[in-house]
């Protein structure tokens, strides 16, 4: 299945991201529930949040690191990749 990825910045955080089926345009809650799970078990937390539950959000603190910064996009990438396949 192929799907469309949108990632806004508002402000200077959050960060979120909304998934949804590039043919049919329909959100996918499965998919976000499966990132948020996936992200879980390896230690980053982010949130389900919308009104169709498609949206991931990342809260990093201001005073978040480069080097967690890094570490927590690392988790992100390879819940994306786990949750996909």
């Amino acid at each position: 299945m192929a799907y469309t990825l949108h990632i806004y910045l508002a402000q200077a955080t959050p960060k979120i991201i909304r998934k949804k089926d590039r043919q049919s345009k329909e959100p996918h809650k499965d998919l976000t529930v499966r990132l948020v799970e996936e992200c879980y078990k390896q230690g980053l937390v982010v949130l389900a949040a919308g009104i169709f539950s498609n949206v991931l959000r990342f809260l990093p603190p201001l005073v978040i690191t480069d080097g967690q910064l890094n570490e927590a996009l690392d988790i992100l990438e390879e819940a994306f990749e786990a949750s996909v396949n």
